[in-house]
């Protein structure tokens, strides 16, 4: 299990072996993709989220970005929040 806070507080975990699976490598391709329509990647940034942290930290990590930006979860804030925690540059727990 990979455990960790993010930079701006959020605590997750996660088991690192789900990046293995092709449904969340399908989802990465299309939020990676350059070439990607923009409401594309933002559906499949929502669905990896839900695959990696699951619905319960998948609505906590919603909350924790909401808190910060009024009431709302910016797709770049949670593409920052991702991008922090499945490149595991978190801080250890």
């Amino acid at each position: 299990m990979k455990k960790g806070t993010t930079k701006t507080g959020f605590k997750y975990h996660f088991d690192p072996t789900d990046v293995q699976d092709m449904c969340v490598l399908d989802y990465l391709a299309d939020v990676l993709d350059p070439e990607a329509p923009e409401i594309r990647k933002i559906i499949a940034m929502s669905k990896l989220t839900e695959k990696i942290l699951g619905l319960d930290q998948k609505r906590a990590l919603y909350n924790h970005i909401a808190e910060k930006h009024d009431g709302k979860v910016p797709p770049a804030a949670l593409e920052a929040e991702l991008t922090e925690i499945l490149s595991g540059d978190e801080t250890k727990n």
